[in-house]
């Protein structure tokens, strides 16, 4: 806020220039952020019963467009509590061309990139890590340069592309993926973004935005519905739609100095939009936000930078009230800095206009410029008689991109210079450019802010006497290449559903694998790690080791280990109270790590098991629950300690008696029949020894002390309520 409001006169020496962005024109803009989930619903291929595009941009004419796709996998399924019933699978995002007539389209260039986890060696050790949400990797290969991170090892090099001509016949389609070299599979619950360049040189194309469900062969296209419906609008604080303009927007400043300018001197500007249209001089300013959805900017608030986008929809025009009339209506959604973004209003008008006579918060577009390159070119004369240093700095939470660039557009240093996102929001110098005594100097500077991130950049440029090296620090880590997986014994890999080994890495022999395994690995194949440990196989979810943004949903959904046969029948399913990180091979014993703690199971004990939570809480029972007759017995003395019970046992007579509160329970070994408070009761399934343990039949010993019993049949956790925690919660 504090850094929102600072506004200054313009200085005696320094004359403010004005702030007012230009698009660059030049061809189109098409963005796709919406709906930024993308569900089961809209999935273009079979598996969907109403197939449907994400977006689609029809007629598509002779120019140059720019296209920026950015969504995350949400193909859960959801209780309408919004926990999940059923866990998502591995898609494919992708952009389809289809000529409307003979067409002749030239891609000059690609990016792409799929969250993904990435293995790395340091000195000794191996480390997991997720890649970063922001795509630089993709950015790079965008841009065609190198992008370093500030304060930071990570950087990367751009996979050299050629551009692709494309000659298509009228109904002719082609997939955007088939140019991609570093295509792949997005994981359930991942981030992915697809960007491109391309020209249609001649005729008329439709370009249509789609995800579809991954059937094992990378790049299929046969499940694909061409009739799939038109991708709506759906409000979800997001957007899609064609800008005028090619993704840029630009302003000159033009600055003279001389030495009576003191170090530290912060260069003015006068910033305009709709609630100061006479301007305001400050020295600090904000872009990449729209002024009605954030109230903290308007004083500084650049405004013009922010680009306006159209799509069609003919689903708009169910919005509309009955009152409003047809000349009123139109199929085209607005996003920009003067519209809604709401399906209604109290007028009946959906994308109603704004007014800055009321507070729009919440209605106004969330926009935040992404994808956009902010260019600042500046010309600077210094008619002193020593040599000064212009700082650009940034301050965001978000790892913008900034490049500095010559008076022909050439890339000063070579490289691109990310903002570290690991930091939390401060200000950062991130350029800074010599100005010779004596010397004009002109020079863009070019700021990007990527999807995933929020939008609102401080920026401000300051004259100082010394020049300051940004901070790039030497790799410490090197990547591990994971083309080929091992069991520890073969190599393995999956192609079209089916699990191959190979001895080599070059011939590869299909597995057979049973209809549980099919089944447990349908749709995210290459998301878990499989090992041979002493003729079993163990199976893990491994694909979110080293996340702590997926903690919430893996432990729940991925709390098991599978164990296989040889032949890939299943044997058991281990159920843990955490993720498991890792299984291996000890003193003959086959160690799960979860969170601090190892399991060890032994071949002959593999068996199915299941977890036990009682108030939030799982129970760690030192012998694991069974399943007879369609029951599931616990150890008896762990079980009734946790809810805070008191045992009694009589050795002689092997009976049991339990006291909770004023409610005791009386049983006797291997009897079905049990006395609840003096009230004699018959149970499915009678108490028993097991391991030199007694187990009970869990959901008859609860309930008969009245607390409730849940089974999840998806993560096989048994949830018990007693008394005192569901007066808590009420």
């Amino acid at each position: 806020m504090l850094f929102c409001m600072m506004t200054f006169a313009a200085s005696d020496s320094v004359t403010a220039q004005n702030i007012k962005f230009t698009p660059e024109g030049g061809g189109k803009y098409i963005y796709c952020n919406n709906e930024e989930a993308i569900w089961r619903r809209d999935l273009s291929d079979d598996s969907n019963p109403n197939p449907s595009y994400i977006m689609n941009n029809d007629d598509l004419a002779a120019g140059k467009y720019s296209m920026f796709v950015s969504h995350l996998n949400h193909t859960e399924l959801q209780n309408s509590d919004g926990s999940m019933k059923e866990m998502g699978f591995d898609i494919e995002l992708d952009a389809q061309f289809v000529a409307k007539e003979d067409s002749t389209v030239v891609i000059t260039a690609v990016g792409f990139e799929a969250q993904r986890l990435e293995t790395f060696r340091s000195g000794d050790k191996i480390l997991k890590l997720q890649s970063s949400a922001d795509f630089f990797n993709a950015w790079s290969d965008y841009m065609q340069v190198p992008m370093l991170t500030e304060r930071s090892d990570e950087k990367c090099e751009p996979h050299e592309f050629t551009p692709v001509t494309v000659e298509l016949k009228k109904g002719e389609k082609m997939w955007l993926s088939k140019y991609i070299s570093n295509y792949s599979t997005v994981a359930f619950l991942k981030p992915v973004f697809l960007m491109s360049d391309f020209e249609i040189k001649q005729g008329k194309v439709d370009v249509n935005i789609a995800a579809l469900k991954s059937d094992g062969i990378l790049g299929d296209r046969s499940h694909h519905c061409d009739n799939a419906k038109r991708g709506v609008y759906y409000r979800d604080r997001q957007y899609k739609g064609i800008a005028d303009t090619l993704p840029a927007v630009n302003t000159d400043l033009s600055y003279s100095i001389n030495d009576k300018i003191t170090a530290g001197t912060l260069l003015p500007v006068k910033v305009y939009n709709q609630y100061i249209p006479e301007g305001s001089v400050v020295t600090k300013w904000m872009t990449n936000i729209n002024p009605q959805e954030d109230i903290w900017s308007r004083p500084s608030c650049t405004e013009s930078d922010m680009l306006s986008f159209k799509y069609f929809d003919p689903e708009k025009l169910s919005f509309y009230g009955s009152n409003v009339a047809d000349a009123q209506k139109d199929q085209y959604w607005v996003f920009d800095d003067f519209h809604s973004d709401t399906k209604d209003s109290a007028g009946g008008i959906p994308n109603y206009p704004l007014t800055i006579g009321k507070d729009n918060r919440g209605s106004g577009c969330n926009l935040g410029n992404y994808g956009v390159s902010v260019n600042y070119h500046v010309t600077i004369n210094n008619t002193g008689d020593k040599t000064r240093y212009l700082y650009y700095k940034l301050s965001s939470s978000s790892p913008n991109y900034v490049t500095v660039k010559d008076e022909n557009g050439n890339v000063i240093n070579g490289y691109a210079v990310r903002k570290n996102p690991y930091e939390t929001k401060s200000e950062k110098v991130m350029a800074c450019v010599k100005l010779p005594a004596k010397t004009t100097s002109k020079f863009t500077i070019e700021q990007i802010l990527p999807a995933n991130f929020p939008g609102g950049m401080g920026n401000s440029f300051e004259i100082n006497d010394e020049e300051t090296k940004l901070e790039f620090y030497p790799q410490s880590m090197t990547k591990v290449d994971e083309t080929l997986k091992s069991t520890g014994r073969e190599y393995y890999a999956w192609f079209g559903g089916e699990l191959y080994f190979s001895s080599d890495g070059d011939d590869w022999i299909k597995q057979g694998i049973s209809e549980d395994a099919k089944e447990i690995f349908d749709g995210n194949w290459d998301r878990y790690e499989i090992k041979y440990l002493d003729g079993v196989y163990t199976a893990r979810w491994c694909d979110y080791d080293n996340s702590p943004y997926f903690y919430e949903i893996a432990p729940k959904l991925f709390n098991r280990v599978y164990f296989f046969d040889e032949g890939f029948n299943l044997k058991a399913t281990h159920y843990y109270k955490d993720y498991p990180s890792d299984t291996y091979l000890k003193d003959g014993k086959i160690i799960t790590t979860v969170g601090d703690r190892s399991y060890a199971t032994s071949q002959p004990d593999l068996q199915k098991t299941i977890s036990v939570v009682c108030n939030d809480k799982y129970i760690d029972f030192d012998v694991a629950p069974i399943i007879k007759d369609g029951r599931t017995l616990v150890p008896l003395r762990l079980f009734f300690e946790s809810i805070g019970a008191k045992v009694d046992w009589d050795a002689d007579k092997r009976t049991v008696k339990v006291t909770s509160g004023s409610d005791v329970i009386e049983f006797a070994i291997d009897s079905k029949t049990a006395l609840v408070n003096g009230v004699e009761k018959s149970m499915d399934v009678p108490a028993q020894l097991y391991n030199a343990r007694t187990l009970i039949p869990l959901r008859f010993m609860s309930e008969a002390l009245g607390y409730s019993v849940d089974w999840d049949d998806l993560t096989k956790t048994i949830t018990i309520s007693t008394k005192m925690a569901e007066t808590e919660n009420k």
